[in-house]
């Protein structure tokens, strides 16, 4: 993991970190090689398990969370402010090195987020994550440590395997539609907090492979259930789709079975490492982007 106080350096090559936060700032020192975790089980097991399914438990949310379900909420005009403890700032930050010191990215510590009812204690603007290759999330996302976690988890099982089969070449880059922002569920006036406002969810609208095809959640998704019950025989929903192999290399990809086909998998493949996956299926406000979040679930994850 390579962390930056300013503006980003060279990812480093697979290795392992070890931090020490100080003043709000995340000071990393590379401490072996990440092959070295491969071959050492014991060393292995202190820090892969953060990375696996079950998803990491959720930040800690802000004191006033369960305030009013209003706009007012939402943006924590007119209510007073609830700073975090120094004791819960570092129990984070400590949580931040177990669960990010084996994962390859480029990350900025950021200060904690008292916006009430909002907020995270530790978070971390994130700029590459993952290996062979490194995945730019464009533009970078404020995020806690358990969603970055989770995010280079999915991938490296899902996303990277799923585009090479797919497609034939890897995922270079993320388009973050959302990631930290105070606000309601689905920017509404009314209603329960999302999980964004905690730094705790990401959407993503679109993917960029190695050889510069664009593929969008908007575009290639495909007819959704609602699509099929709403359509004729001949609708554009009900139309076969174009090949893939008909666009060229740094152009948009049009309609095509491979890339609904991937995007698909890639949502199926993030329930398990998210506690909450929403894609084109789920409803109209997800029809242009993927949300992933880590919110707390009794019955498992929420996928559609």
């Amino acid at each position: 993991m390579h962390v930056a106080t300013a503006r980003p350096q060279r990812a480093f090559p697979a290795r392992i970190a070890r931090a020490a936060w100080g003043a709000g700032v995340l000071v990393l020192c590379v401490i072996a090689a990440s092959t070295s975790l491969a071959r050492d089980p014991s060393i292995r097991s202190s820090v892969v398990p953060a990375l696996v399914s079950p998803a990491p438990d959720p930040p800690p949310r802000n004191p006033l969370r369960s305030a009013p379900a209003t706009s007012t909420a939402a943006t924590g005009a007119q209510r007073p402010r609830a700073m975090w403890s120094a004791s819960e700032i570092e129990t984070e930050r400590q949580r931040c090195t177990a669960l990010l010191t084996a994962l390859d990215a480029d990350i900025e510590p950021s200060p904690p987020i008292d916006a009430a009812p909002c907020g995270a204690a530790a978070p971390v603007l994130v700029r590459r994550i993952g290996r062979d290759p490194s995945v730019e999330i464009e533009p970078p996302a404020l995020l806690g440590c358990p969603m970055v976690a989770a995010l280079g988890h999915w991938i490296d099982t899902t996303l990277q395997p799923q585009a090479r089969a797919g497609l034939g070449t890897p995922i270079v880059r993320l388009v973050n539609a959302s990631a930290y922002v105070c606000r309601l569920r689905n920017n509404a006036d009314e209603g329960k907090i999302s999980e964004h406002a905690f730094a705790n969810a990401l959407d993503i609208s679109a993917l960029v492979t190695a050889d510069g095809r664009s593929i969008s959640l908007a575009s290639h998704w495909g007819p959704t259930a609602r699509d099929q019950r709403q359509s004729g025989p001949s609708s554009p929903a009900s139309r076969p789709l174009a090949s893939l192999a008909d666009a060229a290399p740094g152009t948009a990809v049009g309609s095509s079975p491979e890339a609904g086909a991937l995007l698909r998998a890639i949502h199926a493949g993030a329930c398990g490492p998210f506690s909450t996956v929403l894609g084109p299926e789920a409803n109209e406000a997800h029809r242009d982007h993927l949300h992933l979040d880590l919110a707390t679930r009794r019955r498992g994850p929420y996928c559609q």
